[in-house]
This record gives structure tokens, sequence and C-alpha cells, in this order.
């Protein structure tokens, strides 16, 4: 038997927008609110939905400029989701509807710094491309550049890239 978390995965990547809709019929925080666990709804869609079911969710107005409990924003939890081709077209989907690319989260990271410790060059790439502060700093610890943090991550390239970013 599946858990509710199976379910909605499915639901979430594997659905079409009847199914969300019948979902949201159902449960009516659904996809402005927050699940059961205070989650909001867009951040478990951007973890693990397909790009489809995020376009949805920014059609059916969710709010993308916002600081979870757990500190994740948007940007956060799609850069947090395993590379595949999907992961950057949800990046770059979630920017394009307006999500604050330099919104800080946990550890006082904005997504540059996130991406930059993760040694993803392409959300790293999609996100200077869009116009993120490389300068940004952490508001924690070393009060850390993206950069900074890319080269305390042994991630030397990355580092270099964000670097001569223009």
């Amino acid at each position: 038997m599946r858990s509710e978390s199976d379910k909605l995965l499915c639901l979430f990547r594997d659905g079409a927008p009847d199914d969300w809709t019948d979902f949201s019929n159902e449960e009516k925080s659904f996809p402005q609110g927050n699940d059961s666990t205070g989650v909001p709804w867009i951040i478990e869609i951007v973890s693990c939905g397909s790009p489809e079911c995020v376009r949805w969710a920014i059609e059916h107005e969710v709010e993308l400029k916002f600081r979870a409990k757990t500190g994740d924003t948007v940007l956060h939890a799609c850069i947090e989701r395993k590379k595949s081709a999907s992961k950057y077209e949800i990046l770059s989907i979630l920017i394009t509807a307006g999500a604050d690319i330099d919104l800080t989260g946990y550890n006082g990271w904005a997504p540059l710094h996130l991406a930059a410790v993760r040694n993803d060059m392409r959300s790293a790439e999609i996100l200077l491309d869009a116009g993120a502060d490389k300068f940004l700093r952490t508001t924690i610890d070393d009060c850390a550049t993206a950069e900074e943090e890319a080269i305390s991550a042994g991630n030397k390239d990355l580092a270099r890239y964000i670097r001569e970013f223009e």
C-alpha cells in the first residue's frame, strides 16, 4: 500500500491538470497553502513535481517570494532536486514567473550560494544569467560570497565561473 507522500509524489510527477484540479477541490489549501506538516504545497511540487505541475500551480497564483519555516525558498527547493533536465526547466520557470533569485534561505544562503556548495554549474549559470548577485554575502558564519562558498567546498571550476561571470 502506498503512503500518502508516495501518492502525492505520483500526483505531482505523473498527474495531469485535471488530477491537480480534482486534488485542489478535495484539499482546499492546495496549491496556495501548506500541506498537513506545514510545508508550502509549492515547495512539495517543486521538490518532486513535473514542470507541467509547476506551471499549473503558478497559473493558480501560488506565492513564489517567501521563506518557509524550514528556511527553504522555491529556488532552494529546486536546486536540491536531483540533477535532471526537468530540474533546470523548473528553475527557469520559477525565475521567469518571478521567484526572487537573491532571497536568502537556510544558512543565510541565496540560491547561488546553494548551487555553489552543491557544485551545480547549470543552476549557477541559470541564476547568474537571470541577474543573481554574485557579490551577495551570507548572513552567518564567514559572511561569504557564492564564489567563496564554492572554494570552501572544493568546487574550483564553479568558483572560477562565478568570479569571471559578467
